[in-house]
């Protein structure tokens, strides 16, 4: 489904994914795309970070994968979407939210926690600021 230009862009995108895996994919610098360069290649390994990169992804009608970055044993996050290029806007927050989960996988990797211990603690903390929340409406 969609148009001739959103399936070539499509196909463009897969093979970005593909490539990633072994090498650092060059070009990037598109309106199409934001990178989050520098992480540790450990934390991509930790399903509770893949799970909710992923879910990022789909909240944003977006593609993340990593690559590598070039000459440093350090990884790359890369979104990528037709999306990004329409909305600009989009990117800061996008990134905005994946700087935040991880720091959040930082945090659970040195605690060596296992995925449901990740996935308990983040729930724990999204009620704690739902009560936070909760809390400045009801106390005026």
């Amino acid at each position: 489904a969609g148009t001739k230009t959103a399936r070539a862009l499509c196909q463009e995108y897969i093979c970005w994914v593909n490539n990633g895996l072994l090498s650092h994919v060059p070009g990037l610098k598109r309106q199409d795309t934001a990178i989050r360069c520098k992480v540790d290649p450990q934390l991509m390994d930790l399903p509770w970070l893949q799970q909710q990169l992923a879910r990022l992804a789909i909240e944003t009608s977006s593609v993340a994968f990593w690559d590598m970055e070039e000459g440093d044993a350090s990884r790359r996050l890369i979104f990528a979407g037709s999306v990004i290029a329409v909305r600009p806007g989009v990117v800061a927050g996008l990134l905005t939210k994946a700087d935040a989960l991880i720091s959040k996988a930082e945090e659970y990797k040195e605690k060596k926690l296992s995925f449901e211990e990740c996935c308990e603690a983040d729930n724990a903390a999204r009620k704690e600021e739902a009560e936070e929340v909760k809390g400045l409406f009801t106390n005026r």
